[in-house]
């Protein structure tokens, strides 16, 4: 059993608490708190709806069991997940009951039409005359014009279209004087359950980089995405945004700098995701590449053949097709296996990889830019070399046991015994006569 303590040493009240924290074991019980999230090994524990304040000097527990472990492992590290404040645009109207210049009874009506819950509401106004009392609500603020008010904790959340009532009574003043310059707020805390915690942000940057996730997630948001698309999206968040978090997390009460700066970083992230994504389709190029060649390599009925005779491959895309056993066979079934090309593609000769050819558009819609070749010229694992009888796909470059630089490719021909195939002479000898080369636009 484990007892957790938190305990409030700033200067001001704790609303709405939430902790992360890494933990390797499985939490299976839980009192007095609420597991928010837990993700890659790390938890996120808010409060319940009776505990969910801390006063200044106060100090507030929950407890949990796990899973049995003869090593358990403490926490390496244990933050306190700040509140994300944001502005909302919930409708707001003023009811008079009683008004005169002696006194004045009214309340203020928060209606939620923000597609959403509203949790931990804050509402700003002006008025110019001197507030007596308010009813659920409290007054966080005022200098006797300006007030904010804070939702009470047993109403701290405004279902989807539902109505909170906050009853003003007024002392003596103009008749008629109303609220102006409303301005309502709420936190937002669950914004880090979309967080892939695995990528270090959360374990090593400061609280301003958890603030800044947060915010970046509310402008995602409010932007109109989905929760699945933003959670999907911030995946690809790594430590090369670290600093640009922590700058959006300290400037996250700044609405017009910290917008523009969740734009920049939206848009980094369309260039991080193409990028990733892009090396994902890669690998997968290569590791097809492999697995075709060595289907080839494998089966004693495979050889070659000039004819245009058929192998029939399984399992997969091309799965129960027959494909042809020569280069161009190969490398469409490469091809078409990694879904680069549709299956109507799969027999096509090295004639349709050419320049002016059927295949260049579908090539360019794949993603592979076309290359003229000439000595000198730097190959890479995965380009398509193409001469005007012969195509294969290059591996690398590499060293042999006496460390002679040698090179290979995946392609067939004669009747090959091993894939890829080595090569110890010259590569640009090898290539020389060649056309150009398609390679994937990583």
């Amino acid at each position: 059993m484990v007892i957790v303590t938190i305990t409030n040493n700033s200067a001001s009240p704790i609303s709405n608490w939430a902790i992360c924290f890494d933990y390797a074991d499985s939490i299976e019980n839980i009192w007095d708190a609420v597991i928010e999230a837990n993700a890659n090994g790390a938890y996120i524990i808010r409060n319940n709806v009776y505990n969910e304040s801390i006063p200044v000097g106060g100090s507030v527990s929950f407890g949990f069991t796990s899973t049995y472990s003869e090593n358990t492992v403490l926490p390496t590290f244990i933050k306190i997940v700040p509140n994300v404040v944001k502005p909302i645009n919930a409708d707001i109207s003023y009811l008079v009951y009683y008004d005169d210049e002696y006194s004045l009874s009214s309340a203020i009506l928060i209606t939620n039409n923000t597609g959403s819950e509203i949790k931990n509401w804050t509402l700003t106004f002006d008025m110019d005359r001197s507030i007596q009392s308010v009813s659920n609500a409290n007054v966080s603020g005022t200098d006797g014009i300006s007030y904010a008010l804070t939702y009470p904790e047993y109403a701290s959340h405004i279902a989807l279209g539902a109505t909170t009532q906050i009853g003003v009574t007024g002392n003596a003043g103009v008749i008629g004087t109303t609220p102006t310059n409303y301005a309502n707020e709420i936190s937002n805390y669950l914004a880090l359950r979309e967080v892939d915690y695995s990528d270090g942000l959360i374990h090593n940057g400061g609280e301003e980089v958890v603030t800044g996730v947060a915010v970046l997630y509310a402008y995602l948001l409010d932007s109109g995405l989905s929760q699945e698309a933003i959670r999907s999206r911030m995946d690809y968040l790594n430590e090369d945004y670290t600093r640009r978090l922590s700058l959006l997390g300290n400037n996250s009460r700044n609405p017009a700098y910290s917008n523009g700066l969740a734009r920049q970083i939206n848009t980094s992230l369309d260039t991080t995701i193409e990028t990733e994504n892009r090396q994902r389709v890669f690998a997968n190029y290569m590791a097809v590449c492999d697995t075709v060649a060595q289907f080839f390599v494998s089966n004693e009925n495979i050889h070659y053949s000039s004819s245009h005779s058929e192998v029939y491959y399984g399992p997969g895309v091309i799965n129960g097709m027959g494909i042809r056993t020569d280069c161009s066979g190969f490398v469409s079934a490469v091809l078409v296996q990694s879904t680069f090309l549709d299956i109507s593609h799969l027999n096509s000769s090295s004639y349709d990889y050419e320049q002016g050819h059927v295949l260049v558009q579908p090539m360019i819609d794949a993603g592979f830019v076309w290359h003229e070749y000439y000595e000198g010229v730097s190959l890479q694992q995965g380009d398509i070399m193409l001469s005007s009888e012969h195509i294969e796909i290059f591996n690398g470059f590499g060293y042999d046991s006496q460390s002679n630089q040698i090179y290979s490719f995946y392609s067939w021909g004669t009747e090959y015994f091993s894939e890829p195939v080595i090569f110890g002479d010259g590569v640009y000898s090898h290539y020389s006569g060649y056309l150009g080369f398609w390679r994937y636009g990583v």
